[in-house]
Protein backbone atom coordinates (compact mmCIF):
# COMPACT_ATOMS: atom_id res chain seq x y z
CA UNK A 1 0.00 0.00 0.00
CA UNK A 2 1.32 3.61 -0.80
CA UNK A 3 0.44 6.31 1.48
CA UNK A 4 1.32 10.06 0.52
CA UNK A 5 2.20 13.35 2.58
CA UNK A 6 2.20 17.11 2.00
CA UNK A 7 5.61 19.05 0.52
CA UNK A 8 6.75 22.06 -0.49
CA UNK A 9 5.05 23.00 -4.28
CA UNK A 10 6.90 25.00 -6.54
CA UNK A 11 5.41 27.42 -9.32
CA UNK A 12 7.11 29.03 -12.47
CA UNK A 13 9.56 26.10 -12.34
CA UNK A 14 10.45 27.43 -16.15
CA UNK A 15 11.30 31.12 -14.94
CA UNK A 16 11.80 32.47 -11.79
CA UNK A 17 10.93 29.65 -9.24
CA UNK A 18 8.27 30.46 -5.94
CA UNK A 19 8.48 27.91 -3.60
CA UNK A 20 5.86 27.41 -0.59
CA UNK A 21 7.04 26.16 2.42
CA UNK A 22 5.73 25.77 5.89
CA UNK A 23 2.59 24.18 4.08
CA UNK A 24 0.23 23.21 6.58
CA UNK A 25 -2.93 22.04 3.45
CA UNK A 26 -2.97 21.78 -0.06
CA UNK A 27 -6.62 21.01 -1.14
CA UNK A 28 -7.00 20.49 -5.46
CA UNK A 29 -9.60 20.64 -7.07
CA UNK A 30 -11.13 19.58 -10.22
CA UNK A 31 -14.23 21.59 -10.35
CA UNK A 32 -15.66 19.55 -12.88
CA UNK A 33 -19.65 20.14 -14.16
CA UNK A 34 -20.44 17.10 -15.20
CA UNK A 35 -22.33 16.11 -18.32
CA UNK A 36 -25.58 14.45 -17.28
CA UNK A 37 -27.61 13.01 -20.20
CA UNK A 38 -31.17 10.86 -19.80
CA UNK A 39 -33.07 9.52 -22.11
CA UNK A 40 -36.73 10.53 -22.80
CA UNK A 41 -38.74 8.33 -20.64
CA UNK A 42 -36.00 7.10 -18.53
CA UNK A 43 -34.68 7.07 -15.14
CA UNK A 44 -31.58 6.38 -15.00
CA UNK A 45 -28.23 7.69 -16.69
CA UNK A 46 -27.80 6.83 -20.29
CA UNK A 47 -24.13 9.22 -20.32
CA UNK A 48 -22.05 10.57 -18.28
CA UNK A 49 -18.93 13.05 -19.31
CA UNK A 50 -17.35 16.11 -18.34
CA UNK A 51 -19.26 19.28 -19.56
CA UNK A 52 -16.23 21.76 -18.42
CA UNK A 53 -14.03 22.47 -15.52
CA UNK A 54 -12.70 25.25 -13.54
CA UNK A 55 -9.57 23.60 -11.66
CA UNK A 56 -8.30 24.95 -8.66
CA UNK A 57 -5.88 24.42 -5.83
CA UNK A 58 -6.09 25.93 -2.57
CA UNK A 59 -2.69 26.41 -0.28
CA UNK A 60 -2.55 27.19 3.72
CA UNK A 61 0.90 28.33 4.67
CA UNK A 62 2.57 30.28 7.47
CA UNK A 63 5.84 30.77 5.33
CA UNK A 64 4.01 34.88 5.01
CA UNK A 65 7.26 37.01 4.26
CA UNK A 66 7.72 34.83 1.24
CA UNK A 67 4.41 35.21 0.08
CA UNK A 68 4.12 39.27 1.01
CA UNK A 69 7.55 39.25 -1.25
CA UNK A 70 6.73 37.91 -3.93
CA UNK A 71 2.41 37.49 -4.43
CA UNK A 72 1.04 40.99 -4.52
CA UNK A 73 -2.14 41.87 -2.52
CA UNK A 74 -3.63 43.45 -5.32
CA UNK A 75 -2.50 41.80 -8.47
CA UNK A 76 -1.55 38.07 -7.19
CA UNK A 77 0.98 36.38 -9.15
CA UNK A 78 0.69 35.07 -12.98
CA UNK A 79 2.21 31.60 -13.11
CA UNK A 80 3.31 31.19 -16.85
CA UNK A 81 5.69 27.90 -16.97
CA UNK A 82 5.38 24.18 -15.20
CA UNK A 83 4.33 24.09 -11.80
CA UNK A 84 4.52 20.89 -9.55
CA UNK A 85 2.03 20.39 -6.44
CA UNK A 86 4.02 17.54 -4.66
CA UNK A 87 3.71 14.36 -2.51
CA UNK A 88 5.78 12.11 -0.44
CA UNK A 89 5.52 8.97 -0.58
CA UNK A 90 5.71 7.47 3.27
CA UNK A 91 7.72 4.16 3.81
CA UNK A 92 6.96 1.71 5.67
CA UNK A 93 8.59 0.88 8.68
CA UNK A 94 10.33 4.52 8.50
CA UNK A 95 9.57 7.94 7.42
CA UNK A 96 9.67 9.06 4.37
CA UNK A 97 11.23 7.06 0.65
CA UNK A 98 14.05 8.55 -1.62
CA UNK A 99 14.22 8.53 -5.27
CA UNK A 100 11.44 8.53 -7.63
CA UNK A 101 9.16 6.93 -6.09
CA UNK A 102 6.90 10.27 -5.44
CA UNK A 103 3.38 11.93 -6.79
CA UNK A 104 2.99 15.17 -8.45
CA UNK A 105 0.24 17.22 -9.85
CA UNK A 106 1.23 19.88 -12.92
CA UNK A 107 0.83 22.91 -14.05
CA UNK A 108 1.71 24.75 -17.07
CA UNK A 109 -0.43 28.20 -16.50
CA UNK A 110 -2.51 29.64 -14.14
CA UNK A 111 -2.70 32.80 -11.25
CA UNK A 112 -1.85 32.60 -7.82
CA UNK A 113 -3.60 35.00 -5.63
CA UNK A 114 -4.07 35.37 -1.83
CA UNK A 115 -7.94 35.05 0.10
CA UNK A 116 -6.90 36.03 3.45
CA UNK A 117 -4.36 36.47 6.42
CA UNK A 118 -5.27 36.14 9.69
CA UNK A 119 -3.92 37.07 13.01
CA UNK A 120 -5.13 35.73 16.38
CA UNK A 121 -3.98 36.41 20.04
CA UNK A 122 -2.01 33.13 21.37
CA UNK A 123 -1.52 31.67 17.83
CA UNK A 124 1.09 28.94 18.88
CA UNK A 125 2.28 28.11 15.43
CA UNK A 126 2.37 31.88 13.67
CA UNK A 127 0.16 33.27 11.24
CA UNK A 128 -1.31 31.79 8.10
CA UNK A 129 -1.60 32.62 4.60
CA UNK A 130 -4.68 31.31 2.24
CA UNK A 131 -3.76 31.16 -1.25
CA UNK A 132 -5.96 29.76 -4.39
CA UNK A 133 -3.71 28.55 -7.49
CA UNK A 134 -6.68 29.19 -10.27
CA UNK A 135 -5.29 26.44 -12.85
CA UNK A 136 -5.35 27.25 -16.97
CA UNK A 137 -5.09 25.86 -19.92
CA UNK A 138 -2.25 26.85 -21.59
CA UNK A 139 -3.54 24.93 -25.24
CA UNK A 140 -0.64 23.07 -25.81
CA UNK A 141 0.11 20.88 -22.32
CA UNK A 142 -2.73 18.61 -20.22
CA UNK A 143 -4.45 21.60 -18.21
CA UNK A 144 -3.61 19.54 -14.46
CA UNK A 145 -1.57 15.96 -14.83
CA UNK A 146 -0.88 13.48 -12.41
CA UNK A 147 2.52 11.96 -12.13
CA UNK A 148 3.87 9.46 -10.65
CA UNK A 149 7.48 7.86 -9.99
CA UNK A 150 9.04 11.64 -9.18
CA UNK A 151 11.93 12.99 -7.86
CA UNK A 152 11.08 15.82 -5.55
CA UNK A 153 12.51 19.09 -5.88
CA UNK A 154 13.43 21.40 -3.35
CA UNK A 155 13.39 20.23 1.00
CA UNK A 156 10.56 21.64 3.65
CA UNK A 157 11.80 24.20 5.15
CA UNK A 158 10.22 26.64 7.81
CA UNK A 159 11.93 30.57 7.43
CA UNK A 160 10.45 32.83 9.65
CA UNK A 161 7.11 32.87 11.81
CA UNK A 162 4.77 35.28 12.39
CA UNK A 163 2.51 36.50 15.45
CA UNK A 164 0.07 38.93 15.60
CA UNK A 165 1.23 42.61 16.38
CA UNK A 166 0.79 46.51 17.41
CA UNK A 167 -2.42 47.70 15.71
CA UNK A 168 -1.69 51.49 15.25
CA UNK A 169 -4.96 53.53 13.89
CA UNK A 170 -4.23 57.32 12.66
CA UNK A 171 -0.89 57.42 14.57
CA UNK A 172 -1.90 56.18 17.60
CA UNK A 173 -1.79 52.83 18.91
CA UNK A 174 -4.84 50.57 20.00
CA UNK A 175 -4.19 48.36 22.34
CA UNK A 176 -6.18 45.12 23.53
CA UNK A 177 -5.96 44.16 19.72
CA UNK A 178 -7.08 40.25 20.20
CA UNK A 179 -7.47 39.19 16.26
CA UNK A 180 -6.34 41.08 13.11
CA UNK A 181 -7.37 39.92 9.37
CA UNK A 182 -6.58 41.18 6.06
CA UNK A 183 -8.97 39.86 3.16
CA UNK A 184 -7.30 41.12 -0.36
CA UNK A 185 -10.32 40.67 -2.16
CA UNK A 186 -9.10 40.00 -5.93
CA UNK A 187 -12.04 38.88 -7.96
CA UNK A 188 -10.43 36.81 -10.62
CA UNK A 189 -12.25 35.72 -13.37
CA UNK A 190 -11.83 33.23 -15.90
CA UNK A 191 -12.79 32.57 -19.62
CA UNK A 192 -13.33 29.72 -21.87
CA UNK A 193 -13.81 30.00 -25.31
CA UNK A 194 -14.01 28.19 -28.87
CA UNK A 195 -15.60 25.34 -27.33
CA UNK A 196 -13.16 24.31 -24.96
CA UNK A 197 -14.02 22.80 -21.63
CA UNK A 198 -10.88 24.67 -19.64
CA UNK A 199 -10.78 28.24 -19.15
CA UNK A 200 -7.74 29.60 -21.12
CA UNK A 201 -7.74 33.04 -19.61
CA UNK A 202 -8.04 34.89 -16.50
CA UNK A 203 -8.18 38.75 -15.57
CA UNK A 204 -8.51 41.08 -12.31
CA UNK A 205 -12.40 42.58 -12.45
CA UNK A 206 -12.17 43.87 -9.18
CA UNK A 207 -10.30 44.16 -5.83
CA UNK A 208 -12.01 44.67 -2.55
CA UNK A 209 -9.79 44.50 0.13
CA UNK A 210 -10.71 44.80 3.40
CA UNK A 211 -9.10 45.25 6.86
CA UNK A 212 -10.45 43.98 10.17
CA UNK A 213 -9.42 44.65 13.96
CA UNK A 214 -10.99 42.95 17.10
CA UNK A 215 -10.25 44.59 20.47
CA UNK A 216 -11.38 44.53 23.82
CA UNK A 217 -10.49 48.28 24.21
CA UNK A 218 -13.62 49.93 23.54
CA UNK A 219 -12.63 53.20 24.90
CA UNK A 220 -9.53 52.97 22.93
CA UNK A 221 -12.01 52.84 19.80
CA UNK A 222 -14.13 55.51 20.99
CA UNK A 223 -12.29 58.10 18.78
CA UNK A 224 -13.57 56.59 15.80
CA UNK A 225 -16.86 57.15 13.83
CA UNK A 226 -19.19 54.62 14.82
CA UNK A 227 -21.07 55.11 11.70
CA UNK A 228 -17.55 55.32 9.62
CA UNK A 229 -15.30 57.90 8.88
CA UNK A 230 -12.47 58.64 6.51
CA UNK A 231 -9.38 57.79 7.06
CA UNK A 232 -6.89 60.66 7.57
CA UNK A 233 -3.37 59.50 8.29
CA UNK A 234 -3.20 55.30 7.81
CA UNK A 235 -3.54 52.11 9.25
CA UNK A 236 -1.18 49.77 9.78
CA UNK A 237 -1.33 46.07 11.25
CA UNK A 238 2.24 44.67 12.19
CA UNK A 239 3.20 40.68 12.24
CA UNK A 240 5.66 40.36 15.21
CA UNK A 241 9.44 38.15 14.06
CA UNK A 242 9.13 34.77 16.40
CA UNK A 243 12.26 33.94 17.59
CA UNK A 244 13.65 30.20 17.76
CA UNK A 245 15.03 29.81 21.30
CA UNK A 246 12.94 32.73 22.21
CA UNK A 247 9.49 34.27 22.03
CA UNK A 248 9.47 37.25 19.67
CA UNK A 249 12.22 39.71 18.23
CA UNK A 250 12.62 43.10 19.26
CA UNK A 251 10.55 45.53 18.04
CA UNK A 252 13.77 47.48 17.10
CA UNK A 253 14.99 44.96 14.61
CA UNK A 254 13.87 45.23 11.24
CA UNK A 255 13.04 41.73 10.71
CA UNK A 256 9.24 42.31 11.34
CA UNK A 257 5.81 43.09 8.79
CA UNK A 258 3.53 45.61 7.97
CA UNK A 259 -0.12 45.88 6.49
CA UNK A 260 -1.08 49.88 6.35
CA UNK A 261 -3.87 50.67 4.75
CA UNK A 262 -3.26 54.74 3.79
CA UNK A 263 -6.49 55.78 2.36
CA UNK A 264 -10.04 54.71 2.71
CA UNK A 265 -12.83 54.34 5.01
CA UNK A 266 -13.40 52.48 8.40
CA UNK A 267 -16.56 52.03 10.49
CA UNK A 268 -17.53 49.41 13.27
CA UNK A 269 -19.76 46.36 11.97
CA UNK A 270 -20.39 45.28 15.60
CA UNK A 271 -20.04 45.79 19.26
CA UNK A 272 -21.01 41.89 21.10
CA UNK A 273 -20.67 41.45 24.22
CA UNK A 274 -22.00 38.10 26.33
CA UNK A 275 -22.77 37.50 30.04
CA UNK A 276 -19.43 37.04 32.15
CA UNK A 277 -17.53 38.03 28.93
CA UNK A 278 -15.70 40.89 27.38
CA UNK A 279 -17.20 43.65 24.83
CA UNK A 280 -14.92 42.54 21.31
CA UNK A 281 -16.00 45.69 18.98
CA UNK A 282 -14.70 45.28 15.39
CA UNK A 283 -13.16 47.79 13.31
CA UNK A 284 -13.91 47.23 9.48
CA UNK A 285 -11.58 48.99 7.36
CA UNK A 286 -12.02 49.55 3.51
CA UNK A 287 -8.98 50.92 1.60
CA UNK A 288 -8.89 52.59 -1.11
CA UNK A 289 -6.38 52.13 -3.62
CA UNK A 290 -3.33 49.64 -2.83
CA UNK A 291 -2.15 48.42 0.87
CA UNK A 292 1.33 49.16 1.44
CA UNK A 293 3.61 46.04 2.62
CA UNK A 294 6.68 46.39 4.43
CA UNK A 295 8.61 43.26 4.92
CA UNK A 296 11.25 44.45 6.63
CA UNK A 297 10.27 46.78 9.31
CA UNK A 298 10.67 48.15 13.05
CA UNK A 299 7.57 47.97 15.01
CA UNK A 300 8.06 51.86 16.02
CA UNK A 301 6.10 52.28 19.51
Amino acid sequence: MARYSIYPSIFNTGGTPLTLNNVSSVRPSTGVSQLIARAGGAVTRAAVGTAFADPRVSFTTRDLATILGAVSLTSGLAITSASLLQYQLRADGGTFAGGSNHVALRSHKGFLYPTSIRATQDQTDGVPVDLDYMVLDDGTNAVLEILSAQALSGSPAVTDIFYLGPVVVEGVQLTGVRETSVTPGIGYETIRTDGSPYPTEGSITSVNQEMRVTSVNLAGLAARGLFGEAISTGVTFYFQRGLHGGDRRAFGDAVHLSITAATGYYDFQEIPVEQGGDALPTLNILPTGSLAINTATTIPL
